[in-house]
């Protein structure tokens, strides 16, 4: 049961489309979707090279010996943050270095790097970006390029927890896109889905 909100069009970079999109909203749990949707194929177009995740993660990755030459000012802000972060998820699951886990939309593997100092859990990173999984390669942290519905692991492996941070609301399915989650969870395993509020002033 849903109602139209809004014609929309690209906003933030000039060389994707200009393409008029509709967007809708179910009345009643709320989820906001384009109809119709992009077709698969039109990614490239959608998150084009100068998409700002892919302009941080070039300057994160530019700038990665800098960042361990400092002090380590940045890097114990950033453990503090992590841990607040993860405080509430270790009422449901213990983390240790036998943690098995997936960090879908992995980026640069900072997060994979530390949950791995923070709780000696050595994780699996999965990104869109060739660059970033090379750079996660290079620095000793296993991971794959490519889409997470198209994500098949070595020997039927599951994890014990599957993160993924604002990534499900650029999926053509979120149904599905949860559904594998599931499937790849060991039994009492945890996922944890970070989305934007579509409710908020600023959408």
């Amino acid at each position: 049961d849903r109602e139209f909100k809004f014609e929309v069009i690209e906003h933030e970079y000039a060389n994707t489309t200009d393409d008029k999109f509709i967007f809708k909203a179910c009345k009643n749990c709320g989820a906001g979707y384009l109809d119709p949707q992009p077709d698969v194929t039109a990614l490239g177009i959608i998150y084009p090279p100068n998409y700002y995740a892919n302009v941080l993660e070039s300057q994160a990755i530019a700038g990665a010996d800098d960042m361990r030459a400092m002090s380590g000012f940045y890097k114990k802000i950033g453990l503090a943050i992590l841990r607040l972060r993860l405080r509430p998820l270790t009422r449901h699951i213990q983390l240790g270095p036998n943690t098995t886990w997936l960090d879908i939309g992995c980026g640069h593997g900072w997060v994979l790097e530390t949950l791995n100092e923070v709780y000696g859990a050595k994780g699996v990173g999965l990104d869109m970006s060739e660059t970033a999984v090379a750079h996660c390669r290079r620095r000793g942290i296993e991971a794959y390029a490519g889409r997470f519905e198209d994500f098949e692991p070595d020997d039927k492996v599951k994890f014990d927890f599957i993160h993924s941070s604002h990534v499900i609301e650029h999926v053509s399915s979120p149904y599905e896109y949860m559904r594998k989650c599931w499937d790849l969870l060991k039994p009492g395993g945890l996922c944890v889905f970070v989305t934007p509020n579509i409710a908020t002033p600023e959408a």
